[in-house]
């Protein structure tokens, strides 16, 4: 499958992928151009799942991935053991609409076992 170009060169790609991942990591949700958003979606796939299985050659991989380490940290410690019983599927990746000047499609992607969406069901159910 080829990969999406997105009008950048590839380190400004890797960079851009990079400084994605690292938000969602420690946002558990963010807010980006549907196109980023599945192009996206493997690379944390893939950082979650090395991260699971926590050998040494996983962890300089997440380091070489990830820009800080309090994201490391935090997907070690927080994201991970969320997903023990999952083997894929640890994002999830919806559609927003167009955004407004220049008509590019957006979605949200977040993790699947979210306590953000969690939250917000239980207000909805109060309500």
């Amino acid at each position: 499958m080829p990969i999406r170009q997105l009008g950048r060169s590839p380190k400004h790609r890797k960079a851009l992928f990079r400084n994605l991942a690292t938000a969602l990591i420690l946002n558990d949700r963010i807010t980006t151009t549907h196109e980023k958003a599945k192009e996206m979606r493997p690379l944390i796939e893939k950082l979650v799942r090395k991260s699971k299985r926590g050998q040494n050659e996983d962890h300089r991989f997440i380091n070489q991935k990830l820009f800080t380490t309090k994201a490391m940290k935090r997907l070690n410690t927080e994201i991970a053991p969320r997903f023990e019983d999952l083997e894929a599927g640890f994002t999830r990746v919806e559609y927003l609409g167009r955004r407004n000047n220049d008509k590019a499609r957006m979605a949200m992607i977040e993790f699947t076992k979210n306590p953000i969406r969690e939250y917000e069901k239980n207000e909805e159910a109060l309500e």
